[in-house]
């Protein structure tokens, strides 16, 4: 219950800002998905550049929770409530849920671990 009440607000919430974003219709407002999982600090950090190339684009953050359902409507109703969401994909991915993606950089598949599982692991 408390994960189905926690979607609901954050679908309300989500109306609200499709409702915002319909009355700006003469601003280009990309929104992108933004969790702790799918951060988007890479954008922002091309963010000078972009706006060089298109003055007129301004960018909205919408957070959510990452959850294989959330990410599952995300990607199969992307440019309702999110456009752009960053994240791993591979062409597999991409085809399932009928998306595309772009490739900004590679960076190395890194994990965090507790120091008493790496002591167990390191032990077996």
């Amino acid at each position: 219950m408390y994960q189905d009440g926690k979607y609901i607000i954050q679908y309300c919430k989500d109306s609200v800002t499709r409702a915002k974003n319909a009355m700006q219709e003469d601003v280009c407002v990309i929104r992108l998905g933004s969790s702790s999982t799918t951060p988007v600090h890479i954008l922002m950090q091309l963010w000078p550049e972009i706006q060089k190339r298109c003055p007129g684009i301004k960018f909205q953050v919408v957070p959510f929770e990452n959850t294989p359902e959330n990410a599952k409507e995300i990607l199969a109703n992307l440019g309702k409530n999110i456009d752009n969401v960053a994240g791993i994909f591979d062409d597999t991915m991409l085809n399932l849920r009928e998306c595309s993606g772009t490739e900004l950089f590679r960076e190395p598949f890194c994990c965090a671990v507790s120091i008493h599982k790496w002591k167990m692991l390191l032990q077996s």
